[in-house]
């Protein structure tokens, strides 16, 4: 099937050859798509992230799935490979993967560790209390300072706009949002959690996401946040040595 000339040049040589998931074949060379942010390389393999999707005609069923509700490897924060055994943490720092992606079937029976033989997936009250913020806390007042202050090696800066965290790595930048000022879709004492994205600087349309967390405990969250971070930053430097 010959979908013409594409937007893009660097698509038009695997457009018939791209998986239904957006999954790239593997003996193709993904180097440039990849440092465009067109493509991400995942344990999965290489997938498309969303902004390529948007350079696909619109017949192209790649094209046509774009908005997977549940999952995408090209689009969605996953945990770092040494998280192999889930925990309540990881369902609250890396919930889609656990709850919606590949981590599903095993968080689903994996015991949570409280009283009454709960599994990850299940409504246990102990997990959901410690999910809260602590009493008192008002997130939306304390997690900008605190990212900034966890990011300083990475030299965190905030956005132009003051509506988000930034660091700064040449030809793409890491965005963190949920960060500073108060969110008009959540009361001040809950906190939804921190997301970080990779952007390329010249086109915010090419982007996926290296963190999504649902914790509401600022502090805890916040260290989770810069491991995934700094992992990410010295993951994008050391390839393009």
């Amino acid at each position: 099937m010959n979908h013409g000339n594409l937007r893009y040049g660097p698509l038009d040589a695997v457009a018939d050859r791209i998986g239904h998931d957006g999954r790239l074949p593997e003996d193709t060379d993904t180097t440039d798509l990849v440092n465009a942010v067109l493509a991400r390389s995942t344990p999965a393999g290489v997938y498309l992230t969303p902004g390529a999707r948007w350079l696909l005609p619109e017949d192209h069923p790649v094209r046509q799935v774009m908005y997977r509700p549940d999952w995408d490897w090209g689009r969605d924060a996953y945990p770092s490979p040494e998280a192999c055994a889930p925990t309540p943490q990881s369902l609250r720092t890396c919930p889609v993967y656990w709850i919606n992606g590949p981590g599903r079937a095993l968080a689903a029976r994996t015991l949570c560790g409280h009283e009454g033989g709960y599994r990850l997936k299940d409504s246990c009250l102990a997990c959901e209390e410690a999910n809260e913020a602590p009493e008192g806390a008002d997130p939306d007042a304390t997690t900008g300072p605190l990212v900034l202050s966890a990011l300083v090696h990475l030299d965190a800066q905030v956005s132009s706009e003051g509506d988000c965290a930034m660091v700064d790595l040449g030809q793409v930048r890491i965005e963190i949002t949920d960060t500073l000022g108060a969110r008009i879709d959540y009361p001040a004492i809950q906190h939804r959690g921190l997301c970080a994205q990779i952007v390329q600087q010249d086109n915010p349309d090419r982007y996926y996401m290296i963190y999504a967390s649902a914790d509401r405990n600022a502090r805890r969250d916040v260290d989770h946040l810069a491991h995934a971070v700094t992992a990410e930053a010295n993951r994008y430097r050391l390839a393009r040595r």
